[in-house]
């Protein structure tokens, strides 16, 4: 489960330091995201406070990174808020210079089925060339019994009932609210683009492979072979980000006056989203026009959430450039 956290201090983390190997940028990319956000209000879960807040920041400041790169922008948002279940489709077409947006109700039942669809609607859209980004703040499952391992980090996506006597992995209905890492990796491994994943919730490591690929700034042999390797030659072009490992819990807190999740918010930054003054927040151009997956990872890396959580990221060959910006 994502646990809640309040007022913490602004505390220092050494940098990450190497050199960028990254794929250049696509022209006429279209950039895709999925944004998954509960709050779990009317479930037997703890309310989050942070996960929708999270969900609105980020599809605001991606669309406005695609809109300043002058790419095609399609998000899709699945939103659990106050019991009320929502899809909100956002689309800005750089050619026209226009966005759209249109909303619709949910049955709360459907949750895990409608995300498993989206992806694969998103999969007939996709080209190469283009990026795809699924992004869920919510909880994630505890289960690192070797028995039910399979369950560990997996995001839960509606109600789970725990019942007085046994386990709540044994109750079957239970097993239709958790959408399991294994079912994300293969809904998503349909999309034949470039693709990032990103975590923000409790146990979210458990995405990441037990062994990862050569990740081109460890060494000069790894950045010698970068050279000449394409990003599949790694890691399939897939890319993940999560706010923990498969161990640890995901905090959030109020520090910007509006509750985000620590990572959440880290990475808002590291994209150029502005926390102003407590409650005052918007989108914002990063300092660095080449946004790239590495990029990231290295300004997280100087965020004080590692006192409370370890990021992670999977090893890989060749970075992921997601925007390069005008």
């Amino acid at each position: 489960m994502r646990a809640k956290l309040f007022i913490l201090p602004l505390l220092a983390i050494a940098m990450l330091t190497g050199c960028d190997l990254a794929n250049p940028s696509h022209e006429d990319k279209d950039v895709y995201l999925l944004s998954v956000a509960l709050d779990y209000e009317g479930t037997n879960l703890n309310r989050l406070e942070g996960a929708v807040n999270d969900q609105k920041a980020m599809v605001a400041q991606l669309g406005h990174l695609a809109q300043l790169e002058g790419s095609d922008f399609h998000a899709v948002a699945f939103t659990a808020r106050d019991g009320v279940y929502m899809r909100t489709e956002s689309i800005y077409t750089a050619s026209l210079d226009e966005s759209v947006s249109y909303s619709a109700f949910l049955p709360n039942a459907s949750m895990k089925d409608r995300i498993r669809d989206e992806i694969a609607l998103f999969g007939k859209r996709a080209k190469l060339g283009d990026i795809f980004i699924f992004q869920y703040a919510g909880h994630g499952a505890d289960s690192s019994q070797e028995e039910t391992k399979e369950l560990n980090g997996g995001m839960v996506v509606g109600d789970i009932y725990f019942p007085e006597l046994g386990d709540w992995k044994d109750e079957a209905s239970n097993l239709g609210s958790i959408l399991r890492i294994d079912e994300l990796l293969s809904c998503v491994a349909a999309v034949g683009c470039e693709r990032l994943i990103i975590l923000d919730s409790c146990y979210s490591g458990a995405l990441m492979p037990d062994e990862g690929n050569i990740f081109a700034l460890d060494d000069a042999l790894g950045a010698f072979k970068a050279l000449t390797l394409k990003g599949d030659d790694g890691n399939g072009d897939l890319y993940m980000l999560s706010a923990s490992t498969s161990g640890e819990l995901s905090w959030e807190d109020d520090q910007h006056g509006i509750t985000h999740g620590l990572f959440s918010a880290a990475l808002l930054e590291a994209l150029g989203y502005n926390f102003y003054v407590e409650g005052i927040e918007g989108v914002g151009r990063p300092s660095d026009g080449l946004v790239t997956v590495s990029g990231l990872y290295q300004k997280l890396k100087d965020d004080f959430l590692w006192d409370y959580q370890s990021p992670q990221m999977n090893m890989w060959y060749t970075d992921l450039v997601l925007f390069t910006l005008r």
